[in-house]
């Protein structure tokens, strides 16, 4: 069973790969991007056909070679092949859509929030002036 941690990256290979190759072979198509299962990545190649993935992946132990080959139709989404080894980051539902067979697109994706900073409170309690030097600060708000 292909279990997919938070912190694993999803790769979706962009380029034909001979789909004879096996662990080997599709281990070097991923090193050729730039990628390592090893360190979390997770590689989904996409046969010429559109009727059969391979997914790539790896735990401490060795390597892991899924194939699913759909039996009644091809993979709905739509994408060009690439002639170099290139690789697009998917998410978690992404992923699940490509293994089910259905069609998706992106327009633009959410942005991730981050806290935002207080740059001029976090550079003034940050360094102290020469003159506050051995004195403690003082940590009442500013108004």
């Amino acid at each position: 069973m292909m279990t997919i941690g938070r912190r694993q990256r999803i790769w979706l290979a962009q380029h034909r790969v001979d789909f004879r190759k096996q662990h080997s072979g599709l281990l070097a198509e991923v090193y050729k991007m730039g990628l390592d299962p090893f360190q979390g990545d997770m590689v989904i190649f996409v046969g010429k056909s559109r009727r059969m993935l391979k997914v790539l992946y790896a735990d401490p132990t060795g390597l892991f070679l899924t194939a699913k080959l759909f039996t009644m139709e091809a993979i709905k989404t739509n994408f060009k092949f690439l002639s170099e080894p290139l690789a697009k980051d998917i998410s978690h539902a992404e992923l699940s859509l490509l293994l089910e067979g259905s069609r998706y697109v992106i327009e633009k994706k959410v942005k991730s929030y981050q806290k935002p900073v207080d740059q001029k409170r976090s550079s003034i309690e940050s360094r102290p002036s020469s003159s506050q030097q051995g004195k403690p600060i003082d940590q009442s708000p500013i108004p």
